[in-house]
């Protein structure tokens, strides 16, 4: 259930302005200045917003919700003469459908992980490296395992101060070459390399050997590729911004599903340093007590993770490191001591954080999460547009495309510099 009540403030104002409209209503007591919330939630009939996490996905279901609302004027007359019978209808009508959407949700859910394999996450890597192993350097090591580069990117050059690392599967060519030409460009002065694993299939690794060599940008390592595995990925990600581009101030790590606004990125981060240049906090949309799932496909047992909730940490799919964090994360996590975690925004925005003295700082006014292209145009009609760092997850690279173009002819009248103020 924590996964289909995931948007709870909104439901809840919602549900507190159906219980006050019906029955001030009903006393014919109605008082529209006693609720600022009517003014936003409550309408003849009103959406309310589910978040589910689908396949570590938040997917938005959407469902029209009737609410009661004496000051609607299309309504007004035909409550006066039939109130209670109205009244009633619309409030269980209004029940009746939120929880036929709320078992709806949750039958998609169950079959999602119906078809998952309920056990714990099993680490699958590479354990062949033996030249590696005898090497007693940190280069080739990762966490608890010896690997070695496949592909290497060109090093950062001085001027590189930012560095994006893109989270991407073998398989998903089609994601790096729309990054290549819409928002990871080199043209805006942040440089951002392709993270990748091990592919067994043959033909896909020399489409990937062709693509590295073409447009120089991929870090491929040879442990195996797998959700199970991210969390070394992630952490080779920090590895990389030590080893090949020390010089930089703040590592972006990203999913390759999602839309970074790379302008008002860089406008963002040389402000950010200016201010705040000692200050080695995690900048990411943070989450708080968040349940352990002890069923599902997020199973974890308490052998992994004792504690009914997780450490604080960062959603996944956008989290910008400064370089003080990336060395101290780091660090810890070559620990030899350490006790890996699969789920890897936990294991590392949030534990090997934690260990190292790291806090988060919020930047959820700096992120939207409009699903379609129509909710940018009307935004920008109506309010001018609004800056952003990061858009919606799980953005189709058709609806990146079209975003990209539109953005680059709407420019906010709003700065990013009066959002930070704010």
């Amino acid at each position: 259930m924590y996964e289909i009540l995931g948007s709870y403030p909104v439901m809840q104002c919602t549900w507190q302005c159906v219980t006050y409209s019906v029955t001030q209503f009903l006393k014919d007591q109605f008082d529209s200045s006693r609720s600022n919330c009517l003014i936003k939630c409550i309408a003849t009939v009103g959406p309310l917003r589910f978040i589910t996490n689908v396949n570590r996905a938040r997917s938005q279901t959407l469902f029209m919700m009737a609410i009661i609302c004496k000051k609607c004027p299309m309504w007004s007359n035909r409550l006066k003469l039939y109130k209670l019978r109205y009244a009633y209808f619309f409030f269980f009508f209004s029940i009746g459908v939120t929880l036929v959407f709320m078992l709806r949700s949750y039958i998609e859910i169950s079959s999602v992980y119906a078809k998952e394999d309920l056990q714990p996450c099993p680490f699958t890597h590479s354990s062949s490296n033996q030249d590696q192993r005898k090497d007693n350097s940190d280069y080739h090591k990762l966490l608890d395992i010896y690997f070695k580069y496949k592909h290497l990117p060109e090093s950062c050059i001085a001027s590189d101060r930012y560095l994006v690392a893109v989270h991407t599967s073998p398989e998903h060519i089609e994601n790096r070459n729309v990054i290549r030409s819409t928002w990871g460009q080199r043209s805006f002065g942040i440089k951002v390399f392709f993270l990748l694993a091990n592919t067994t299939d043959e033909l896909l690794q020399k489409k990937i050997s062709s693509e590295a060599s073409e447009f120089k940008d991929v870090v491929q390592a040879d442990f195996v590729d797998s959700y199970c595995n991210i969390t070394y990925k992630h952490v080779l990600a920090l590895k990389f911004a030590i080893d090949k581009c020390s010089n930089i101030k703040y590592l972006v790590k990203v999913d390759d599903d999602t839309f970074v606004n790379t302008p008002n990125l860089k406008q963002f981060l040389d402000l950010y340093d200016r201010k705040y240049s000692n200050n080695s906090n995690i900048l990411c949309l943070s989450r708080e007590k968040s349940p352990v799932m002890r069923s599902g496909k997020w199973k974890v047992s308490e052998e992994m993770y004792p504690g009914k909730y997780y450490i604080k940490h960062c959603f996944g799919f956008f989290i910008i490191y400064p370089k003080a964090a990336v060395t101290a994360i780091y660090r810890e996590a070559q620990k030899e001591d350490v006790k890996l975690f699969w789920i890897d925004d936990i294991f590392v925005s949030g534990v090997l954080a934690g260990k190292a003295g790291i806090n988060h700082t919020s930047i959820t006014n700096l992120w939207t999460d409009y699903g379609t292209l129509d909710k940018y145009q009307r935004d920008f009609r109506k309010f001018g547009g609004r800056p952003f760092l990061v858009g919606a997850m799980e953005m189709s690279t058709v609806y990146m495309q079209e975003l990209w173009i539109y953005l680059k002819d709407h420019l906010p009248k709003t700065n990013i510099v009066e959002m930070i103020e704010q």
